[in-house]
Formats: C-alpha cells, sequence, structure tokens
C-alpha cells in the first residue's frame, strides 16, 4: 500500500471516530484543555502572541485557551488563509470580533490586522491525527507546515508547537515525509 493510501486511510478512520463524539462531549472536552496549557513550559515564558485557530468541522475548539493566554497577557492570532498562495497569515483576534466563513467555509477574522511572525512564541496546531512521537497529519494541503517552517525560521525563538485534538485522534504511527513538522508536544482531551 503506498504512503498517499496510508494517509488516506488514517483520515477516513480518524474522522470516522470524531463524527461519533457528539457536541455536549466536544464542549466539555475543550474546557480541559486550559489546564493542560498551563504545563507547557513556554506558556508565559516570554511575552508574545499564542496562535490558536478557529474550530470548524470536528476539530477541537481552541477558543478556552485564548481566555488563559490574555489572562497571561499574552496576544492571541488565529490564522487567515490565501488559497490561491496556499499561505497561512496570523492575524490578531480579540473577543468579540467579526468572523465569517472563508472561500472554503473555514471560520476567519473578517479584516484581521496580520500579527509578526516573530511574536509569535506559542502554536495549537490542529491536525487529522498525531501520534505520540508528535508527528501529525493534516489535511493534505501542507498549509501548517509551510506555516510552522516560517515561523520556525524567522527571530531569534523558535515557537513551541503543540499539536491539540481529541484522544481518538492520537494513532500508532503516522507516516513522515521531509517536508512533515513535528511537533513538540501534543495534548489530547
Amino acid at each position: 500500500m503506498s504512503e498517499n493510501m496510508i494517509k488516506s486511510s488514517i483520515r477516513a478512520e480518524v474522522r470516522a471516530r470524531l463524527e461519533e463524539i457528539g457536541e455536549p462531549e466536544r464542549l466539555r472536552r475543550a474546557t480541559l484543555l486550559p489546564p493542560k496549557m498551563r504545563e507547557v513550559s513556554a506558556f508565559g515564558a516570554r511575552p508574545g502572541s499564542v496562535m490558536g485557530y478557529l474550530a470548524y468541522g470536528t476539530e477541537l475548539d481552541v477558543s478556552p485557551v485564548f481566555w488563559l493566554a490574555w489572562s497571561y497577557l499574552h496576544g492571541v492570532c488565529v490564522p487567515r488563509t490565501d488559497w490561491e498562495a496556499k499561505r497561512i497569515t496570523p492575524v490578531k483576534y480579540t473577543p468579540g470580533c467579526a468572523i465569517e466563513r472563508g472561500s472554503h467555509g473555514v471560520p476567519e477574522v473578517v479584516g484581521g490586522e496580520p500579527v509578526p511572525d516573530e511574536s509569535v512564541v506559542i502554536v495549537l496546531v490542529p491536525g487529522v491525527a498525531f501520534d505520540r512521537d508528535g508527528n501529525r497529519l493534516g489535511r493534505g494541503g501542507g498549509f501548517y507546515d509551510r506555516l510552522l517552517e516560517r515561523l520556525a525560521e524567522c527571530g531569534s525563538a523558535r515557537p513551541v508547537f503543540v499539536g491539540v485534538c481529541f484522544a481518538e485522534q492520537v494513532i500508532e504511527d503516522i507516516p513522515v515525509e521531509q517536508h512533515d513538522v513535528r511537533m513538540d508536544s501534543v495534548i489530547a482531551v
């Protein structure tokens, strides 16, 4: 079986698991994230922005971590996706800011002010699946891999990459390609 077939099989299997988690349980588990984020050594260690995302479909809602970040006086940013350029830009997120679904149905901040890459200190990274070694399987477009590579190369201190997911998304082994970026840690709830 080819690597692409293996990845497609993993995506299908994990998506089926995620469909079984009801909305009340999703919301309950999202509240478990902030205490686990306090354990990430970089949280509060240096000033900057925590980059999260606005949950889409069956993704884990990381918004409870935004409140924790603000309590540590961090800024919060989320992705804006340029689908043609295949590029993610961090944009400022504040409580009550306007959000709309972008061209692919993914929620994004309306207008959002770009946040300099070098100010991002932690990135909460979504994925379809993760393994215990910090390897990540995304949706297949490479958007986050390119973002993480770019963030790792700017500024003097590389951000901490934290994969965040439901426990059902952690699998034994993910096939890895040269361009794949490994997570520093994975938090599963």
